[in-house]
């Protein structure tokens, strides 16, 4: 009856843990799922804009056009980006790059600042053609509000509003990194860590909140991963093995306490 007891005991306890991981696995699916929300806004307000004939038409260079027009075709398109903008709280700036260089965007008076900005590592394999994800690394967008986070994400297009088109047109949507962040906060309770990572594998947010041994080769931690988002984005998170059995030690203590409670039952009705 003993072994019976302690049989039965350990496969509860098995059947726990397995519950708990379950639950995390869920509670982390249910981040997936609203990252991939937030992909899909973003995928959406893409195909808006490349499919707006009104924007194209502005942006396409006019040698002919005069200043004071081409002014006012650049802030017409500034007010469209600016309403996509205001739309979808992740994003931060929308900028069209015309073959030439030209850049129009959400903001006035960046244009120096843009000439820059495309110079730098996150944007040359997108215009050397060699971007393996739509995805870039993360990097600092500077603006009114001082330096942020961004990822970006590039898609070279055809305009079809410029026949005399020969290299592409690029459109650039700098999404805030810290809107992923404050998806993984509110679920970093129940981890030690998680890792997004993007389709290149390259880290697009660390919660960092452990120790460096929460890798896959750590006896103390459980690691759980989860790929259902669009791009090849990956959730890898790193559940605390005692953090879990103290979350079911209580339930486990009571069926204890039952099992041995029935054995002094039995003992007292057994004679001796």
């Amino acid at each position: 009856l003993i072994l019976s007891s302690y049989m039965t005991f350990n496969y509860m306890s098995k059947i726990m843990r397995e519950q708990a991981v379950k639950d995390n696995m869920t509670k982390l699916a249910q981040t997936s799922s609203s990252i991939a929300r937030m992909q899909d806004r973003l995928f959406r307000t893409a195909e808006t804009i490349i499919a707006d004939s009104e924007i194209n038409d502005n942006i396409v260079r006019d040698t002919g056009a005069s200043m004071e027009k081409a002014y006012f075709d650049k802030v017409a398109v500034m007010k469209q980006l600016q309403r996509f903008v205001a739309l979808d709280s992740s994003l931060l700036n929308i900028m069209i790059v015309r073959p030439d260089g030209e850049v129009f965007s959400n903001y006035s008076g960046y244009e120096s600042y843009y000439e820059d900005y495309l110079r730098e590592a996150w944007f040359v394999p997108f215009r050397n053609g060699k971007g393996g994800t739509r995805f870039s690394e993360v990097h600092k967008f500077s603006y009114m509000n001082g330096p942020q986070d961004v990822i970006s994400y590039v898609i070279p297009y055809r305009n079809w509003e410029d026949p005399s088109q020969v290299k592409p047109y690029f459109l650039v949507i700098d999404m805030k990194r810290d809107e992923i962040g404050k998806l993984f906060r509110e679920s970093s309770k129940d981890f030690e860590r998680i890792v997004l990572t993007g389709g290149d594998g390259r880290t697009i947010y660390d919660t960092g909140s452990a120790s460096a041994e929460t890798g896959s080769h750590s006896d103390d931690y459980i690691p759980i991963r989860y790929e259902a988002m669009s791009e090849g984005w990956s959730q890898e998170a790193f559940i605390s093995k005692s953090k879990l059995y103290e979350s079911i030690r209580p339930i486990l203590l009571f069926y204890l306490l039952i099992v041995i409670a029935g054995l002094l039952f039995i003992l007292l009705i057994v004679p001796t």
